[in-house]
């Protein structure tokens, strides 16, 4: 696994992203030095697409409201 500043991969994302699809390497991205993400190759089928059943036990996320004026 490779490491990189959040402020470097910025930069170049596109590039990474094509990189971890083409070697499969994951690569970890730090901000001030502490891990904020892993960037990695997504297996088939371990993302479910729009309009497909999720799997019984799933946990759901509720999206919180934006704040603002109003």
């Amino acid at each position: 696994m490779r490491f990189m500043t959040v402020t470097n991969a910025k930069a170049i994302l596109t590039a990474l992203v094509a990189e971890v699809e083409e070697t499969g390497v994951p690569l970890c991205i730090t901000r001030n030095g502490i891990p904020a993400v892993i960037l990695r190759k997504v297996r088939e089928g371990e993302i479910l697409l729009a309009g497909e059943e999720t799997p019984t036990g799933a946990e759901t996320t509720k999206r919180r409201k934006p704040r603002g004026k109003g």
